[in-house]
């Protein structure tokens, strides 16, 4: 209910760069505050097909360590064009990433990706 009623998530990297509050604030249409530095590197979903910084927006792992409320007071200052923009892109990015998405492109988009994979 937390992720329906909010703009942004706050998507924390755990043991490993994937995190499942990632997952949960797409589904919901929350945009992603990410702090996780190696999660665009090891965890992009379908990677060929979107690209998380269209829907996500990263925060340094160091930056939010050292002083999380002026890391996330950023978010303040962000334009209501740039947060259409995230909000659009989350748009496709939940189309892509699940398949019982009422207008679902994981299949295709699954199905690039193993074929890229196949080919190199």
């Amino acid at each position: 209910q937390y992720y329906t009623n909010s703009q942004f998530c706050l998507c924390i990297r755990g043991d490993t760069p994937h995190s499942h509050a990632l997952m949960r604030a797409v589904r919901a249409g929350c945009i992603p505050v990410v702090i996780c530095d190696s999660c665009p590197i090891f965890s992009p979903t379908l990677k060929s097909t979107i690209n998380m910084t269209d829907y996500s927006i990263f925060i340094e792992e160091h930056e939010f360590m050292t002083d999380p409320v002026r890391a996330l007071r950023g978010l303040q200052d962000l334009s209501r064009d740039y947060i259409e923009e995230k909000i659009q892109n989350l748009t496709f990015a939940q189309r892509v990433m699940f398949g019982d998405h009422p207008d679902s492109l994981f299949v295709e988009a699954f199905l690039h990706e193993a074929v890229l994979a196949a080919s190199s």
